[in-house]
């Protein structure tokens, strides 16, 4: 019956977009309280060689925030992650763990 093929089309811009989208999307599910801290793993071809500059994702969460929040994080050589109920290898993205206090 033959193969079936996904094809995805993918640009800074977007990426950035969907970066912004998601943590803006983070940050009203807890009231417009940025995280205590982050971590950050990006696929390795985002960064300086996708933006043409280092930082960009950084400043953009950063701008979502709306504060410096303490972040650590790497590059890694593709990700795996779950796409509703099955687990997949992805490449080219950028996976956030927002962390938070308990609050009273």
């Amino acid at each position: 019956v033959g193969m079936q093929l996904q094809l995805h089309c993918f640009s800074a811009e977007h990426a950035l977009q969907d970066l912004r989208s998601r943590a803006q999307h983070d940050l009203a599910l807890h009231d417009g309280v940025p995280p205590d801290a982050a971590v950050v793993i990006s696929c390795g071809a985002r960064g300086l060689q996708m933006y043409g500059t280092e930082g960009v994702e950084s400043e953009a969460l950063e701008e979502v925030w709306g504060c410096k929040v303490p972040t650590v994080g790497f590059f890694a050589g593709g990700e795996i992650g779950p796409v509703g109920l099955k687990t997949y290898m992805h490449s080219y993205t950028t996976s956030c763990l927002m962390l938070r206090t308990r609050r009273a």
